[in-house]
């Protein structure tokens, strides 16, 4: 299984990532991106299995969470294969008023257990 993740924060969530590795996905591999302009052509994002997108990255990305997910719907990416993790309490109903209601979502802390049951519920 290969995830991409748009974190600038990721040394925060690493070790659950790597926790589940361990006990799950012993297949599992991922990339982490910390801007947007870090994948430079958004179609090689639909070659991964599912794309985990914070809302909020560095200032230094061109775009925020929000467009990221735009991008990846326009260039063709299938929304089952998306995932917000954030931190916002209210990122579902924001979800929803931006029309995004069907991309799913995980608040951080994130724990393993939400982690595995998120990417068994994808598959």
């Amino acid at each position: 299984m290969r995830l991409l993740l748009f974190e600038n924060e990721f040394h925060l969530l690493k070790t659950c990532f790597d926790a589940l590795k361990v006990l799950h996905f012993p297949d599992l591999s991922y990339e982490v991106l910390i801007k947007s302009q870090d994948l430079s052509d958004f179609k090689r994002a639909d070659d991964y299995d599912y794309i985990f997108v914070d809302i909020n990255l560095t200032d230094n990305s061109n775009l925020d969470g929000f467009q990221i997910i735009q991008k990846l719907l326009e260039e063709g990416v299938l929304p089952n294969k998306i995932c917000v993790l954030t931190g916002w309490v209210n990122i579902q109903r924001e979800l929803e008023n931006r029309g995004l209601s069907h991309i799913c979502s995980i608040s951080k802390p994130i724990k393993i257990e939400t982690l595995y049951n998120t990417l068994k519920h994808l598959q």
